[in-house]
C-alpha cells in the first residue's frame, strides 16, 4: 500500500511518501496555515501542498492513481487550514482516535483525503470568560505523541507521563498507561520569534539559538517569576546595554523568560507531583532549555529528552501507528 502523509503546521509542512510502512521520500515545504490568513488567498496552503504532492509523486515515477490514500494532520484540520474537523475529547486511546479519521474530498486534490483531527481537554459546559482558562487543545501534537508512545513504550507503559512538545506553540500532553489524558496549551516558539524578530530585542539576541547557558536560562525563569514577564523581557535588552555578557547568555536568558510560564503551568497542573517522568520531545536544544527550567521550578520529576530520527519524524511514526490500529 502506498500512502502520502502530510503533517501541516503553522509555518511548515512535511510530506512523506510511505510504501508498506517504509518511507520512500520526504519533502518539506515552508507553508502552513499562517499563509492562509496573512495573504489574499485563503486556499494557498492547499494549493501549495497539491503542488508539492505532484512534485514528490512525479519524482518517484508515480501518478495520483498509484497512491492508495492521502492523509493530513495538524493545522490542516483547523478553521484556517484545509478542512475544519471537530476536536476529539480526552481521555483518548489510539484505537478511539483511529476510528475517527474524517474523509473529505478537497477541491485541489480532487479526491478524498483523510483528516486526522486534533484533541481537546475542556469542561463539559460551554466556554465563557469565567472558565476559558480550563480549555486546552492541540492539532498535530497528538499524532506525534502516538508516535513517541510507539517508539518509547518504556516511558509510558504503566506510568503517568508529561510530554513537553516545543514548537510554534508549545504544548504539554499528559498520558496514563499509553492513553492521552490531558493537555496544557501554551505559546512558545512564536513568542520567542516575535520578541527576537519584531521588537527592539532583535538587536540583542539570535532568532534561532543553538548554544545555551543554563545559568542564564535559570535567571530568565527567576526574573519572570519575581518581576513579571514584561519587566523580565526588557532585562534581555539591559544585558546588552549594560553588561559584557555574550549573545549566548542573552539568547538563553530570553528562552528562560519565554518558556517560564510553560513550566509554571506544568507545576500547577493537578497531579504534577505524582508524575513518573517528564519527556521533552524535540531538538536537543530544547532538552537543555526545559531540563533547566524544570529544575528551576523545583520539580523533582525525572526528565527524559528524546529526538526523532531524521527520516522518520514522531508524526510519521504516529501516523503509521494510527493506520495500523484503524479500520482502513
Amino acid at each position: 500500500m502506498k500512502y502520502v502523509y502530510i503533517d501541516s503546521g503553522t509555518t511548515n509542512s512535511r510530506l512523506c511518501l510511505v510504501e508498506d510502512g517504509k518511507v520512500v521520500s520526504v519533502k518539506v515545504k515552508e507553508v502552513g496555515t499562517v499563509d492562509n490568513v496573512t495573504g489574499s488567498d485563503s486556499r494557498k496552503l492547499e494549493k501549495c501542498l497539491k503542488e508539492a504532492y505532484d512534485e514528490m509523486t512525479g519524482e518517484d515515477g508515480l501518478t495520483d492513481r498509484d497512491i492508495d490514500g492521502i492523509f493530513m494532520s495538524g493545522m490542516a484540520t483547523s478553521k484556517n487550514g484545509i478542512c475544519e474537523v471537530d476536536f476529539l475529547p480526552v481521555p483518548l486511546s489510539i484505537r478511539q482516535y483511529a476510528d475517527k479519521i474524517h474523509m473529505y474530498e478537497t477541491p485541489c486534490f480532487g479526491r478524498e483525503v483523510g483528516f486526522l483531527t486534533g484533541i481537546v481537554d475542556c469542561p463539559k459546559e460551554k466556554g465563557n470568560l469565567d472558565n476559558v482558562e480550563d480549555f486546552h487543545n492541540v492539532r498535530g501534537e497528538e499524532i506525534e505523541l502516538f508516535g513517541i508512545m510507539e517508539e518509547r513504550e518504556d516511558l509510558f507503559l504503566g506510568k503517568r507521563t508529561a510530554v513537553i512538545m516545543p514548537g510554534s506553540h508549545t504544548h504539554i500532553l499528559y498520558a496514563e498507561d499509553c492513553r492521552i489524558t490531558g493537555i496544557t496549551s501554551c505559546m512558545g516558539g512564536e513568542m520567542y520569534k516575535a520578541m527576537a524578530g519584531d521588537t527592539i530585542l532583535k538587536a540583542s539576541v539570535s532568532l534561532r539559538p543553538q548554544q545555551l547557558c543554563p545559568e542564564a536560562i535559570a535567571k530568565g525563569y527567576r526574573m519572570t517569576v519575581e518581576k513579571g514577564v514584561n519587566r523580565a523581557l526588557y532585562i534581555t535588552r539591559t544585558l546588552d546595554l549594560f553588561t559584557r555578557e555574550s549573545r549566548i547568555v542573552r539568547d538563553s536568558y530570553l528562552e528562560g523568560v519565554v518558556n517560564a510560564g510553560i513550566v509554571t503551568a506544568l507545576k500547577e497542573r493537578p497531579g504534577a507531583g505524582e508524575l513518573d517522568v517528564a519527556v521533552i520531545a524535540g531538538d536537543r536544544v530544547y532538552h537543555e532549555i526545559f531540563g533547566t527550567l524544570i529544575k528551576s521550578a523545583g520539580l523533582t520529576v525525572p526528565v527524559a529528552g528524546i529526538e526523532a530520527e531524521q527520516e522518520r519524524s514522531f508524526a510519521l511514526s504516529g501516523f503509521l501507528h494510527v493506520i495500523k490500529n484503524g479500520s482502513l
